[in-house]
């Protein structure tokens, strides 16, 4: 069986390659915008260079980021496919195909709304983030008395040091996770799927945190009420994810899903998963971001 775990890090590590060269191309233009506006501002309004600055390149971020989960979300359902041999029939949508190049329209309608979604709200969230870290350095560096080579420098160095950082990193690995699980689990628990499969378990053949580590092994029922709850990702660099057990051994014990402690539950970092939706809702617990 492949190892969920590295389709989850090679996901994370082409997920962070298009953030990280959308937003560098993001802030370039705005760092043009900024230095052009302050050619034009008498020395008494040079603070107001940072106004009205636009974002340029956030359409092409958000198709850019989109075509890639599509491509991981598709990769993730096809794997799943291969775990529930006698559903490999089963049709999420009409036509359901391979994605190539990013055909973000032929994902199931649940996992497109949710990358939708989704990126809107992360990619609002980065640049917001990079606007803030390039405009207080304008106006640390004008305050110095700086030269426009010296204060233009300083923001290419800031930005940088945001996109190359812990908060895109860390980003890229979360939605790496959120979109190989969600895509499985919108294949796993698809009704015709499911009459496929007894149980499933948790699984992490490596984890390194205290509550992937009390769950990895558990075989839980397929319809326990609540392993929604402790559906993986769990927290910021989890690459745990869900197995389908067509077929119960004879030894195989089934329990809740659920942390041993409440001092474990307490260490989750992101709500509840919920099943597969159709609706366009923003709750914080169909995309979990």
């Amino acid at each position: 069986m492949k190892d969920i775990k590295f389709e989850i890090k090679n996901a994370k590590e082409e997920i962070q390659l298009v953030m990280q060269a959308n937003l560098s191309d993001i802030s370039e233009a705005m760092i043009k915008q900024v230095m052009a506006n302050k050619k034009k501002l008498p020395n008494a309004l040079v603070l107001n260079s940072t106004k009205d600055i636009k974002p340029k390149g956030a359409i092409q971020y958000k198709r850019d980021l989109a075509s890639t989960l599509a491509v991981v979300a598709s990769d993730a359902l096809d794997q799943a496919r291969k775990e529930v041999p006698g559903a490999k029939n089963v049709k999420l949508m009409e036509n359901e195909h391979r994605l190539l190049f990013g055909e973000f329209d032929e994902l199931p309608t649940s996992i497109k709304k949710r990358i939708r979604n989704a990126n809107q709200l992360l990619i609002g969230t980065q640049i917001a983030d990079l606007e803030k870290a390039l405009f207080f350095q304008f106006t640390s560096s004008v305050s110095s008395d700086k030269s426009d080579n010296e204060i233009e420098f300083d923001m290419k160095e800031n930005a940088n040091d945001y996109i190359k950082g812990a908060s895109i990193i860390s980003g890229s690995s979360v939605v790496a996770a959120n979109t190989v699980n969600e895509a499985r689990n919108a294949f796993f628990f698809d009704k015709d799927t499911l009459n496929e499969i007894e149980a499933f378990q948790f699984m992490n053949g490596d984890p390194v945190s205290a509550i992937c580590n009390d769950l990895a092994g558990t075989i839980f029922a397929k319809d326990d009420p609540d392993h929604f709850r402790y559906t993986p990702p769990l927290h910021y660099n989890c690459k745990s994810w869900i197995r389908p057990i067509i077929k119960l051994k004879k030894n195989d014990k089934v329990e809740k899903l659920k942390p041993s402690t409440k001092k474990l539950e307490d260490t989750i970092q992101f709500g509840e998963i919920g099943e597969a939706c159709s609706c366009t809702c923003q709750d914080k617990n169909h995309f979990n971001l």
